[in-house]
């Protein structure tokens, strides 16, 4: 509790609840910059340029190189990545 905390909860995370009506490319993001400005290039490889959180993580999920999220999953030691 205290001070740093909330420090860090303001500064570095954010709450996206379940990803639905937060989009991936348009919030912004660490520094208050959007991921559509800061990774320009993979923007205009996005086949949906308006893309939720959600959204970008089912897709992930169901793609055949998923072993960075399996490795994320195991490091969080949570079951969500077969």
């Amino acid at each position: 509790g205290g001070l740093e905390d909330s420090w860090f909860e303001e500064c570095i995370s954010k709450t996206v609840d379940d990803g639905a009506n937060t989009y991936f490319w348009i919030e912004s993001w660490l520094g208050g910059i959007p991921l559509s400005l800061r990774f320009r290039r993979l923007l205009d490889l996005a086949e949906n340029k308006s893309s939720t959180v959600k959204e970008m993580f089912l897709l992930a999920l169901t793609t055949q190189e998923d072993g960075v999220l399996r490795a994320a999953g195991d490091l969080y030691g949570t079951n969500m990545f077969p």
